[in-house]
């Protein structure tokens, strides 16, 4: 799940205003003027202002610092061709998710049509999950160069491989996007037409839609989260078996590599924390929350500040 999907779209949006009565892919509520609506559900306060000026300023910092990765590596994606797509990837969730986002919280509603909703949805979770699965695919890349060594041109093959891996991959989870998210139209009294990009207007039971939020839970934070954990873990044992093989044998006498190895075992175990610290602290809150209001709907909703701060907090990822 993306950024303003329904769960954002439940704070900004009374369900109950989409429950009286469809027709087709029109939602009537029960006689709500324009103006209520508006002035209830979809005003532009203070909040969504800052929250849409720290979207823009997250947007230019995460251009400005892809594009001079990907310009430093442009002659040398050779060596660092993983790196040189792990910034490509995060250019693609920066492109797609945080304009979208900022716009449509400037505007309140979506203007751009169905078609253009379901393909924005789309690149955004594609962006999302390529960059996820670029962490796994360094994790990975790592472990087998330690565990399994070949030569740099089989290195680079099989690092060749993954990458394409990931990107396929991603585009095969961002199709039910696709398929999900469509133009909601709510109907006023006065006949003036209110329009959202929804997950719940196609499959309008949230429960069956419940598969779907887990799926995406799962390959865009859990399974980065885990494969990190556990690709990190390897290298730092097999280090550690690499001194302890290197002491018994030198015997007694002091390893010359003995230190270069506990830096290699120290700089892994830092890595490790912080790529899994980025994850929790990024991504940790917004499933969280999600959890929380897919499985129990809770009356009280969070604070209005917090409640934002769960989502912009994402844009720091990238």
């Amino acid at each position: 799940m993306e950024a303003s999907t329904v769960a954002e779209l439940s704070t900004r949006s009374d369900n109950s205003l989409f429950s009286e009565r469809t027709t087709g892919s029109t939602f009537v509520p029960s006689c709500q003027s324009h103006d209520t609506i508006i002035q209830t559900w979809f005003r532009f306060d203070t909040l969504y202002l800052v929250r849409v000026l720290i979207t823009w300023v997250l947007f230019c910092l995460s251009m400005a610092g892809n594009m001079f990765v990907l310009w430093s590596l442009r002659t040398s994606r050779s060596r660092h061709f993983i790196m040189f797509h792990l910034a490509l990837s995060n250019l693609v969730y920066t492109v797609f998710v945080m304009p979208s986002d900022a716009i449509w919280n400037t505007t309140m509603e979506w203007l751009a049509g169905d078609f253009t909703c379901r393909l924005c949805q789309m690149m955004k979770q594609f962006g999302m999950y390529a960059s996820s699965f670029m962490v796994v695919v360094i994790g990975m890349d790592r472990v087998t160069a330690i565990l399994s060594p070949l030569t740099h041109e089989g290195q680079k093959r099989r690092g060749y491989v993954m990458v394409i891996i990931a990107w396929t991959t991603s585009f095969l989870c961002c199709i039910p996007a696709g398929v999900l998210f469509s133009l909601l139209t709510v109907e006023t009294c006065e006949g003036i037409n209110i329009y959202q990009c929804v997950d719940f207007n196609i499959v309008k039971d949230r429960v069956r839609l419940t598969p779907y939020y887990f799926f995406t839970m799962c390959m865009s934070f859990l399974l980065p989260l885990v494969s990190t954990l556990i690709s990190y873990s390897l290298i730092v044992c097999e280090i550690s078996n690499m001194k302890e093989r290197d002491r018994v044998l030198m015997g007694r006498r002091k390893s010359v590599n003995a230190p270069s190895i506990q830096r290699a075992k120290n700089r892994t175990i830092l890595m490790r924390t912080l790529i899994t610290l980025t994850f929790l602290v990024c991504w940790g809150p917004y499933y969280g929350k999600g959890i929380y209001d897919w499985f129990n709907k809770p009356a009280v909703r969070p604070p209005a500040p917090l409640d934002t701060a769960m989502y912009v907090v994402m844009y720091l990822n990238p």
